[in-house]
C-alpha cells in the first residue's frame, strides 16, 4: 500500500476498535484510543509505538481475517512503525533503512576494512606479525580504542537525539516539559521489566496459534539479548577499570570479572538472536508483519550477532597465534555495529521509551482532571509514585 493508504487503513482500523473496546486493558495502545474520537497522523505513529508487537489483540478480535472488516492490527501498526523510521531519520540516510540487510553487511565489511587498515600501520605493514601479537593494546593501542570510540559515540548521540527530537514533535509532544515526571520513570520500569511483552492473555510470539509455548517464553528471548548486550557493556567497563586504575592489562585470566562478564553476556545474547532469528523462518497464516520491519528485525540480529560471535572466537583463540586476526575482524564488526545504530531496529527502544511516557502522562491527566475537575493547573509537575 502507498503512504496515504496505510495512514487511512489505520485510521478506519482504530475507530472501529474504539468503538468496540473488546480488546480494552490488553496493552496500552487500547487504553490510548479512548482519550480520542478521531485519529490524526500524529495519534496514528503514537500508536504504532506503543503497540509492542505481542499480536494478542489479533488473536482474541471478533474482526480479525477472514471477517468482511479484515482488521489486522499488528500488521499495519508494523508498517507505520517502518514509515516512522525512515520519517524521522536525516533525509540523506533513508536508504539504509530501505535495504537494511544490505546496508549492515556494507557497513560490516567498511568496519572490518577499517580495522585491518589501521591494524595493518600499527604492526608495520607486516603480514607476520599478524600471527606472533600475543596483546590485544599490540594491535590497537589503547589511544586509538578511544578516539575511536570517542568518535562513534558522538556520530551515535547526535544521530539519536535528531531522531529522538523529531519523533517526540511527531506524537504531538511540543516540549518534554510537558510531560510528567513520574512517566518517565515508569516507562523506564516497563522498558527495564518488559512490561508490555508480558501481556496478561497470550503473551508475544511470532508464529501462530500453534506456537502457544513459543509465544509465551518469546519476552525470555527478548530479555536474554538486551540483558546479554547490557553485560557486554559492562565487561568493556571493567576492563577498562582493570588498566586504568589497576595498571593490569590484557589478556585477562578466565575467572576475571571482564571475562565472566563477557561470557556470559555473549552466549545470553547469542543464544536469544539465534531463536529470535530461527522465529522469522516460521510461515504464519495471515501476515502479521510488514515485509519491510522484517528485514529490519532481521538486519539489526545480524549486525548483533556478528560482534558477539567474533568476540567468543577472539576469546578462545587469544592464546594462539590466530588471535591478532580473529580481534581484528571482531573489532571491524564493532565498529560495522556502532555505524548501523543510528539507522538500525535499535530506535525502537527509544521510539517506544517515549510513547509510553506520553502514555502515563495521558494517564496522569485524566486522573488530575476527574479528582479536580475544577483545577486550572493543568499539569502536576510531580507525581509521587507509590
Amino acid at each position: 500500500m502507498r503512504y496515504k493508504d496505510i495512514y487511512e487503513e489505520a485510521r478506519r482500523l482504530l475507530m472501529i476498535c474504539n468503538a468496540c473496546r473488546y480488546c480494552e486493558g490488553i496493552c496500552p495502545v487500547w487504553t490510548a484510543i479512548e482519550f480520542r474520537t478521531d485519529f490524526k497522523e500524529t495519534d496514528i505513529d503514537y500508536m504504532a509505538f506503543l503497540c509492542h508487537d505481542c499480536r494478542t489483540c489479533y488473536y482474541v478480535c471478533p474482526y480479525s481475517p477472514p471477517h468482511e472488516l479484515n482488521l489486522n492490527p499488528p500488521k499495519i501498526f508494523s508498517a507505520i512503525r517502518f514509515i516512522d523510521y525512515t520519517k524521522y531519520s536525516p533525509r540523506f540516510f533513508k536508504r539504509i533503512y530501505e535495504k537494511p540487510i544490505i546496508s549492515t553487511i556494507i557497513l560490516q565489511i567498511i568496519g572490518i576494512a577499517l580495522a585491518f587498515t589501521v591494524a595493518f600501520y600499527n604492526l608495520g605493514f607486516d603480514l607476520n606479525r599478524f600471527f606472533v601479537v600475543s596483546r590485544f593494546y599490540y594491535v590497537f593501542p589503547h589511544d586509538q580504542i578511544y578516539i575511536g570510540g570517542l568518535i562513534l559515540a558522538i556520530y551515535i548521540a547526535l544521530t539519536l537525539l535528531y531522531q529522538s527530537t523529531m519523533f517526540v514533535r511527531g506524537i504531538g509532544i511540543k516540549e518534554l516539559s510537558d510531560l510528567f515526571l513520574s512517566s518517565f520513570l515508569l516507562a523506564l520500569k516497563d522498558v527495564v521489566f518488559h512490561t508490555w511483552f508480558r501481556d496478561g492473555i497470550l503473551s508475544c510470539g511470532y508464529r501462530n496459534e500453534d506456537y502457544y509455548m513459543f509465544k509465551k517464553l518469546f519476552w525470555v528471548f527478548h530479555v536474554m539479548i538486551m540483558y546479554g548486550a547490557l553485560l557486554l557493556i559492562l565487561a568493556t567497563i571493567t576492563a577498562a577499570v582493570y588498566k586504568n586504575v589497576f595498571g593490569i592489562f590484557s589478556p585477562y585470566p578466565f575467572y576475571s570479572i571482564p571475562v565472566l562478564l563477557g561470557v556470559t553476556g555473549g552466549i545470553l545474547a547469542l543464544l536469544g538472536l539465534l531463536i529470535v532469528v530461527y522465529s522469522y523462518k516460521g510461515s504464519e497464516e495471515v501476515e502479521l508483519r510488514a515485509r519491510e520491519e522484517k528485514s529490519l528485525n532481521l538486519a539489526f540480529s545480524i549486525s548483533i550477532l556478528l560482534p558477539v560471535i567474533t568476540g567468543l572466537l577472539t576469546l578462545i583463540s587469544r592464546s594462539t597465534n590466530f588471535m591478532s586476526m580473529i580481534y581484528i575482524v571482531h573489532l571491524g564488526t564493532v565498529i560495522g555495529f556502532f555505524l548501523y545504530i543510528p539507522f538500525s531496529k535499535f530506535n525502537h527502544t527509544i521510539f517506544r521509551y517515549l510513547t509510553l511516557a506520553k502514555y502515563y502522562s495521558e494517564i496522569f491527566s485524566r486522573e488530575h482532571f476527574r479528582i479536580n475537575p475544577d483545577s486550572k493547573k493543568r499539569k502536576v509537575r510531580i507525581i509521587l509514585i507509590a
